[in-house]
């Protein structure tokens, strides 16, 4: 053994002979993430229960080099009628060598919000912690050059003395500041010993300031796992003690791990500052592990001491029921917002498809315009051709009444009443003009022949044009047939504007004449139409 361990195990072991104090609470890295290991304030301040176990091991090359463990449980107790309250209580061993504490104590916390704030987001929170602490002194253990001296205590003494702590905190969100003090009551312990000089230990009353905040890199709704950063700083003050202060950053993934940086300054003449190196992992959102690895300062101390492991498995309980309707409203918002967006894009799909159709509509319409546009020149071009055809007709009609001599009626044929079609006597005599028309036609002189047809003045004055033009097609369609030339055979429809003429006609008859064609015929040598 070196003369540095000597030293550093007389001045664990024996660095009180009548008198003694120090800091029994075992000195942990892991408040970072359990903060209620030093604030009783802190007890179930979150939606839900935990359940952690915290061991540490410090400067590992020294025989019985210092042990810590810890197990904590808190939860929060919320009630309509009381508030929101938290209840803890925790079991902790601290042992170096000679020395070994044995603590434990129950906690409990309440939790006043600011204004309406059901959920605690923004508010103090006051928490005390009562409980016992048992010491045990082995001094027959230490390891001496002179297990002679008579400085050395021969035998072991033991003691239990009751012990409080209390605590503050101010959150607002994510940003804790808080003081406590541990081992409150700061009262001397008087160990049994078998034999030897009466002995006091101390339990040093501790005061430690903390503050702490989680920035998220968006907004849970949005992202499930968001990256935060997580400054946290320590100060410690024990009495005749220079003041400690420890400064840490976490850099995390939510609900995946995280990953930390810490710094501890000394607080004794033999250096205790340390390098903290941490690594978290969440495993489905119940079960946390951290490691820390912790490497002194200064290359004598690292080398005749060693390294610090600290350790901590942690598991979640119990979301409070407005944690889980607030999941449940996150989840339903998402949904909708998915549903939303859903109902985004069919919107403006259909919105896309009836500009489209709008747009071939309106393309559809300009088509339909001009072909409207086109029309409407054929129906002018039309009616100029009909309003000539008709000028032309009606100068053929008086042509036909004033001269009479040069035109000349070769016969004529009668039509059921409402019909166009020829009868059998109709055809006869179709039969015998077509033979009078050859006859003129073989004689050497042109011939042109019209055929002219009537209706009775029964009925709408325009069907009857249309009846009397259908019958002058059909006795032009049978001229044809017996093998006139079409070319030289013009219809002249009459409607009812050439009734017969006499009373005794059509006493006889009736309408009869009026429902005929008469056919006329011209031997004047001449080109074209009449």
């Amino acid at each position: 053994m070196t003369i540095f361990h000597k030293i550093i195990l007389l001045g664990l072991g024996l660095g009180w002979a009548c008198f003694a104090q120090a800091q029994q609470f075992p000195l942990l890295h892991h408040y970072t993430y359990n903060p209620y290991l030093y604030n009783p304030a802190r007890t179930g301040q979150q939606d839900f229960g935990t359940v952690a176990i915290h061991v540490k091991k410090q400067w590992t090359d020294l025989p019985s080099s210092p042990f810590s463990g810890i197990i904590a449980l808190e939860t929060p107790i919320n009630t309509p009628k009381l508030g929101n309250m938290g209840l803890g209580g925790m079991l902790y061993l601290d042992q170096a060598h000679l020395t070994s504490n044995v603590g434990g104590m129950g906690t409990y916390a309440y939790h006043i919000p600011f204004g309406d704030n059901s959920e605690f987001r923004h508010g103090l929170s006051a928490g005390l912690s009562l409980g016992f602490v048992h010491q045990r002194f082995n001094y027959p253990d230490a390891i001496v050059d002179n297990p002679d001296d008579n400085q050395l205590l021969p035998s072991e003494g033991r003691g239990t003395t009751f012990d409080f702590s209390g605590g503050l905190d101010y959150q607002w969100r994510t940003l804790h500041v808080g003081v406590s003090m541990l081992q409150g009551l700061n009262i001397g312990l008087n160990p049994t010993l078998t034999s030897g000089p009466d002995i006091q230990f101390v339990n040093t009353r501790q005061w430690l300031g903390l503050a702490s905040y989680q920035h998220f890199f968006g907004k849970a709704e949005e992202k499930p796992h968001r990256v935060y950063l997580q400054p946290t700083v320590l100060a410690r003050y024990i009495e005749n003690v220079p003041i400690q202060v420890e400064g840490s950053l976490m850099v995390g993934l939510e609900g995946i791990g995280w990953l930390g940086v810490g710094y501890r300054s000394s607080n004794n003449a033999i250096s205790t500052a340390a390098l903290d190196l941490t690594l978290g992992v969440t495993i489905k959102e119940q079960f946390i592990f951290a490691y820390t690895f912790s490497p002194n300062f200064g290359a004598a101390i690292q080398n005749a001491m060693g390294t610090q492991h600290e350790m901590m498995l942690m598991y979640r309980f119990g979301k409070n029921k407005k944690v889980e309707q607030l999941d449940q409203t996150v989840t339903a918002l998402q949904q909708q917002n998915q549903t939303l967006e859903l109902a985004l894009k069919q919107n403006q799909a259909q919105t896309d498809s009836m500009t489209q159709m709008f747009q071939n509509t309106e393309s559809q319409l300009v088509e339909q315009q001009e072909a409207l546009q086109q029309q409407n020149q054929q129906l002018q071009e039309q009616q100029k051709a009909l309003d000539q055809n008709r000028a032309e007709l009606e100068a053929l009609r008086k042509k036909v009444e004033e001269r009479p001599l040069e035109f000349k009626k070769v016969g004529e044929v009668f039509f059921d009443q409402g019909k166009s079609g020829l009868n059998e006597t109709a055809k006869a005599n179709l039969d015998a003009v077509t033979q009078t028309l050859q006859q003129a036609k073989n004689s050497g002189k042109q011939i042109q022949v019209y055929v002219k047809g009537n209706a009775s003045t029964d009925g709408d004055a325009q069907k009857n044009m249309q009846l009397s033009m259908q019958r002058a097609a059909a006795v032009r369609q049978y001229l044809i047939s017996k093998g006139l030339d079409g070319n030289q055979i013009t219809l002249i429809p009459m409607g009812e504007s050439d009734p017969t003429k006499g009373a005794a006609a059509n006493a006889k008859q009736g309408n009869s004449f009026d429902r005929r064609v008469d056919i006329i015929f011209t031997e004047q040598a001449r080109k074209g139409r009449l």
